[in-house]
């Protein structure tokens, strides 16, 4: 078991496993379909749409990430 800063155990667990690397996954998903549809908006071609989906999901992989470690930092997983 490893212990909190605030003294309360948790299990001895990956930093990915559970729910946890879910948020990543889901919105880098969520990011890389906006993209694909920003990109078909402004009329790109399949290259266009694919740079704007990666992008778009970098950038949603990397805010997920963000909701996870504050949910992590609050106590809730």
């Amino acid at each position: 078991m490893f212990s909190r800063a605030d003294g309360r155990k948790r299990a001895d667990v990956s930093a990915f496993a559970g729910n946890r690397c879910m948020i990543g996954v889901v919105t880098a998903v969520l990011g890389a379909m906006l993209g694909w549809m920003r990109a078909r908006k402004l009329g790109g071609n399949r290259l266009d749409c694919l740079q704007y989906a990666s992008v778009f999901a970098i950038i949603g992989f990397v805010l997920g990430l963000g909701v996870t470690i504050a949910l992590d930092h609050q106590g809730v997983f």
